[in-house]
């Protein structure tokens, strides 16, 4: 079926759910930093994605949506212009769809505090980590044994 006609939200949402039935640490990541672009809902995004049923490892089948082909998507096959985020983000995200090593030095250097939000709690989930981590903004001085305070 075409994504064509669905919009961002609900696109996304059947993206998070056609990665909970392929059961990869990998295509979570990626889906977890595609859904942060703005290519969900746009019509050069659609061609890249197809709805259909996918099934969980429990047994049951839900509306879910899929990337057709990671690599096409990376290469921006058929896309109109990305922003240097998403383009970075695509590329990290394609990278773990496939299984391969990603180059954080690469895609993730110069990313907004957002966009860099978003890579940590990739890499958590890529990693097979909790999926409920929560990134939290702190000082380095916080880290410190006693908080950094002396004495």
């Amino acid at each position: 079926m075409d994504a064509r006609g669905y919009g961002r939200d609900e696109l996304c949402h059947l993206l998070l759910t056609g990665a909970d039935t392929v059961g990869s640490a990998g295509v979570h990541a990626a889906v977890h930093l595609l859904t942060f672009t703005a290519l969900p809902g746009r019509g050069d995004f659609a061609g890249h994605v197809e709805i259909r049923v996918g099934t969980h490892l429990s047994g049951r089948t839900e509306l879910g949506a899929f990337v057709r082909d990671w690599e096409r998507l990376a290469r921006h096959e058929n896309l109109d212009v990305l922003t240097g985020q998403d383009e970075r983000l695509v590329a990290l995200a394609a990278g773990w769809a496939a299984g391969v090593p990603v180059r954080l030095e690469r895609d993730a250097a110069g990313l907004s505090s957002a966009s860099l939000r978003r890579v940590l709690e990739a890499v958590l989930l890529a990693s097979n980590g909790e999926p409920y981590f929560m990134v939290v903004r702190t000082s380095y001085q916080a880290l410190l044994p006693g908080g950094g305070r002396s004495g």
